[in-house]
């Protein structure tokens, strides 16, 4: 499957100049780098946002009101209002998860896949943690942060 992270660009504003056509532009408008972002947020302020700053461990923030059946925690909810999900059948509201991508409620698949990198960042935080019990929480995150980026890479390095 080819896989391109930019791309030569068709003249912008019916402009003739050639340098114009040769530019690569990126074809996502969010962050060209394979860095994870979608994990963690390409701002400083949704970094925050998804960041357990209550637990000083390290680790990302989890839905506080449900887990699956083995424990494991699902994605948090949005705590933004208004929310961009819609009411259910019935009237009632309809919870929009949050992770670093805006995109996260257009599907199951994609809502699967940011609650497997939220897992795992978590899981090595805990790791990071038993092993070197005297890292502050800040250094546990970045390092955990560093490894999922790692790990990102290596996916993605996968579907070229």
């Amino acid at each position: 499957m080819p896989f391109h992270r930019s791309t030569a660009a068709c003249l912008v504003n019916g402009g003739s100049d050639i340098r114009q056509a040769l530019q690569r532009q990126q074809m996502n408008a969010i962050t060209s780098f394979i860095d994870a972002s979608v994990v963690y947020g390409h701002t400083p302020r949704l970094e925050g946002i998804l960041r357990d700053l209550t637990g000083l461990n390290g680790k990302l923030a989890v839905n506080d009101q449900f887990r699956d059946p083995k424990g494991r925690p699902y994605l948090p909810f949005v705590t933004a209002l208004p929310s961009a999900c819609l009411q259910n059948l019935h009237g009632g509201r309809v919870e929009c998860f949050s992770a670093g991508d805006s995109r996260i409620n257009e599907g199951l698949p994609l809502i699967c896949l940011h609650t497997l990198w939220l897992r795992e960042h978590n899981r090595i935080a805990e790791e990071l943690r038993r092993m070197n019990a005297h890292w502050s929480p800040e250094t546990i995150y970045q390092e955990t942060r560093k490894i999922v980026g790692a790990l990102h890479q290596v996916c993605d390095q996968e579907l070229k």
